[in-house]
């Protein structure tokens, strides 16, 4: 006979959801470094010879980034973005399992209790 444990789909989703969760906040936190970063070291004029043309505006000025150096700060906002996301849909299908869980639960027992 083939018996699975049952908590075991419900533990699966709960490490899912921590990792995703703990992926977002890295990807969250390294975008926001990497912004700060750039706002700091990158002009705050334009320079079509290097390739920063593309402005990023801050409070009160603006600074220029090339091509790679937006694309890499866009990833890690999208990355982390993603991962938040999924996390929560990893917290409704959590939630659905539980549901079916305990439905398959009270089932068996309702069925156990009355012969």
């Amino acid at each position: 006979m083939n018996r699975t444990n049952p908590q075991r789909p419900r533990r699966t989703v709960t490490i899912l959801k921590v990792v995703s969760a703990v992926l977002s906040l890295a990807f969250w936190i390294a975008s926001c470094l990497l912004w700060y970063h750039y706002a700091v070291t990158r002009p705050s004029q334009p320079d079509a010879a290097v390739g920063r043309i593309y402005a990023e505006r801050q409070i009160e000025q603006a600074f220029y980034l090339t091509t790679t150096e937006r694309s890499i700060w866009y990833l890690l906002t999208g990355a982390g973005v993603s991962c938040f996301l999924l996390g929560v849909g990893f917290h409704i299908f959590g939630k659905r399992l539980d549901r079916e869980m305990s439905k398959k639960t009270n089932i068996m027992t309702e069925q156990g209790s009355n012969p």
